[in-house]
């Protein structure tokens, strides 16, 4: 296998379980784009989503890197103990699946792209009426 590619692939596991994981939050001052401002934008979001989910937990169930792209996809869960998108604390344990791309450059993220759950999470929280499910023939499937 490619150094290179296993250096990326360690990299972002080092990055989940710092950040991610252990919500260590000054790591991002070392493993993240130096520009002040993207610091700031990732730092208010984790702090969000870290204030909102106590017994948070981030699993990751597929990786690919290809050059200094990796995608991971996986599944963000807690318990809702804080307030999160305007909704207050319900206690109501949620999980959320999360597709991200980190765009990597020797040894820092440069540029994230995350596609998230957030109708599904919104839902679990009782912000949305329950919405049904679509079949993939795209019929509204009644089943659950």
């Amino acid at each position: 296998m490619d150094p290179t590619t296993e250096h990326t692939r360690a990299f972002i596991r080092e990055y989940i379980r710092r950040v991610w994981d252990e919500q260590d939050l000054t790591a991002l001052q070392e493993l993240l784009d130096p520009d002040p401002a993207v610091q700031a934008q990732a730092r208010a979001h984790l702090e969000e989503l870290f204030n909102a989910l106590s017994d948070f937990e981030v699993t990751v169930h597929d990786m690919i890197v290809e050059g200094h792209r990796v995608a991971v996809r996986g599944s963000i869960s807690g318990r809702h103990t804080g307030a999160f998108a305007g909704v207050a604390p319900t206690g109501r344990r949620v999980s959320y699946d999360t597709i991200r791309i980190f765009d990597v450059r020797g040894d820092r993220v440069v540029g994230t792209w995350a596609i998230q759950d957030r109708l599904g999470l919104l839902q679990q929280l009782g912000a949305l009426q329950d919405v049904p499910p679509v079949d993939w023939g795209g019929k509204i499937s009644r089943e659950r």
